[in-house]
């Protein structure tokens, strides 16, 4: 078997896992879901998405101008596409080293393994 179409499969298999173990915390904690899903404010939420994608397609459209500046020739759209991946997995990926370095300093200040009385001793 070719190893692109591996790792293709490999990359759905891992998705498909995520959305899965996603979907499997909805469902443990429904009543705190249904709980948040009746304070939710829609209008400042829909405002938020709104203001979200906007920043998405600014930062797509940023890269697809860099990449015509680089002398990439393809198709425009299908530069913003390509930046819109490229903006995603970069914020995904910053989200996630974030986590990591929140879960390091809080072990080096002993919050993990402490109650936290003892942070503020």
């Amino acid at each position: 078997m070719n190893s692109k179409i591996i790792i293709q499969r490999a990359a759905l298999i891992v998705v498909a896992l995520l959305v899965i173990a996603g979907e499997l915390i909805i469902v443990l904690d429904w009543k705190e879901m249904r709980q948040v899903i009746g304070q939710a404010d829609w209008l400042l939420l829909a405002l938020s998405f709104l203001f979200a994608g906007l920043s998405y397609f600014c930062l797509s459209v940023n890269l697809a101008i860099v990449f015509r500046v680089f002398d990439i020739k393809q198709d425009f759209n299908y530069l913003i596409k390509v930046g819109f991946a490229q903006t995603l997995l970069q914020s995904h990926m910053a989200m996630f080293g974030t986590v990591l370095d929140n879960i390091i300093i809080a072990g080096t200040f002993g919050i993990l393994d402490s109650s936290p009385s003892h942070v503020f001793e």
